[in-house]
């Protein structure tokens, strides 16, 4: 959640490549504590999964975080993969655009 990953499926996205095998299989859970000069709205307890959603400071701590207390290191990159075409039909679309912004989590 720290990088932009939905981690329950980012084995079967293939969204993380390289590193020990642990590293696709194992979930940990953290616990902290926000310090309140952070000036982040923490939502009430048991509404703490939209939390990450929000505030850009708090993926930036947690970053940190992980980057201190467990040496994580990571680096995005751009990776090829195949692909469909969608053609559009002599009959034309039915397709109705998209209400969901979409949003490159890659620092």
């Amino acid at each position: 959640m720290a990088y932009g990953l939905d981690c329950l499926n980012a084995d079967a996205l293939d969204l993380i490549s390289g590193g020990p095998g642990w590293v696709k299989s194992d979930q940990y859970v953290l616990q902290a504590v926000i310090p309140e000069a952070a000036q982040i709205r923490v939502p009430p307890t048991g509404q703490v999964a939209g939390l990450l959603n929000g505030d850009p400071k708090l993926h930036l701590m947690l970053q940190n975080l992980l980057a201190d207390r467990f040496k994580l290191t990571f680096h995005c990159e751009m990776k090829g993969v195949s692909a469909y075409a969608l053609v559009l039909a002599k009959s034309g679309s039915r397709l109705l655009r998209s209400t969901v912004e979409w949003r490159n989590e890659c620092l």
